[in-house]
């Protein structure tokens, strides 16, 4: 199984990981998350630190993201 089996079985997933390099892995890395993912799911993803490279990658601005400080 992969992060993108699971987001193929679900509307919505939620990642929980902790730090930009695992969530990195999750999303783009082989059976990244990201690989299913489409317009009618919705991905949640949650890390510590600094920013993950993930929005500047993902086409058309498909990606909001809200600061969680501890």
């Amino acid at each position: 199984d992969s992060p993108a089996s699971l987001v193929a079985a679900c509307d919505i997933a939620i990642v929980l990981v902790v730090d930009a390099a695992q969530v990195d892995d999750v999303l783009t890395g082989p059976g990244g998350a990201l690989t299913a993912l489409d317009p009618a799911r919705i991905l949640v993803a949650a890390w510590e630190g600094k920013s993950s490279s993930i929005p500047k990658s993902l086409p058309n601005n498909n990606f909001d993201n809200a600061d969680a400080p501890r």
